[in-house]
C-alpha cells in the first residue's frame, strides 16, 4: 500500500469514529472511574441502624469530573440545604462518597450537620447503580443524634431524553 492509500485510510477512520462518538445511539459512559460522572435520580430508603420504621426520598446527585458532587432532595425547605460531597474510585465499578448538608427545624432553625457515606456500584453499562448508605445526624454542638443505615437505587439522567 502506497503513502496515499495508507492516509486515505487513516482519513476514512478518524471520520467514521468521529460520527459514531457523535451520535447520540452510541452515548455510553466513559470508562474507568469517570463513569460516575453525570446526574443521576435515585430512591433512597434509610432508617435508625438500631432498627425503627424506615422512610424512602427522592433525591438527585450530580457526580462531577475530579471528584466533587451536588445533591439535593425532595425534602421540602427548609429541612434540608443542598448537599456537597467527595467521591472516590474503588476500582471495578465501585465507588465510595461523602456527602454533607445542614439540617433545619420547620421554623428554619438550624438542626446541624447530616453525614452521609455511600458505597456505591454501578451497573455494567454505568446507567444505574445500587448503593449502601450510612449516616450520622449530628447535633448542633456535633454530637451524635441517630445513625441510619440504608440503600439508594440510581438512574442515570440521559442527555438525550425527551420527557
Amino acid at each position: 500500500m502506497n503513502i496515499r492509500h495508507t492516509l486515505l485510510a487513516l482519513a476514512l477512520t478518524a471520520s467514521c469514529g468521529q460520527a459514531l462518538a457523535s451520535s447520540p445511539a452510541h452515548r455510553f459512559p466513559p470508562p474507568g472511574e469517570n463513569r460516575i460522572v453525570g446526574m443521576w435520580h435515585l430512591v433512597v430508603t434509610f432508617a435508625p441502624c438500631a432498627g425503627g420504621p424506615s422512610l424512602s426520598i427522592l433525591s438527585l446527585n450530580t457526580f462531577h469530573a475530579g471528584g466533587t458532587l451536588t445533591s439535593t432532595d425532595a425534602t421540602p425547605p427548609p429541612v434540608s440545604g443542598p448537599a456537597q460531597g467527595i467521591w472516590e474510585y474503588e476500582g471495578h465499578n465501585r465507588y465510595s462518597s461523602h456527602t454533607q448538608f445542614n439540617g433545619f427545624l420547620a421554623d428554619g432553625t438550624y438542626d446541624g450537620l447530616r453525614d452521609i457515606y455511600q458505597d456505591l456500584t454501578l451497573d455494567r453499562n454505568g446507567m444505574s447503580y445500587t448503593s449502601a448508605i450510612y449516616s450520622r445526624v449530628l447535633n448542633v454542638d456535633g454530637s451524635l443524634r441517630v445513625e441510619l443505615c440504608g440503600a439508594a437505587q440510581g438512574v442515570r439522567v440521559p442527555i438525550d431524553s425527551n420527557p
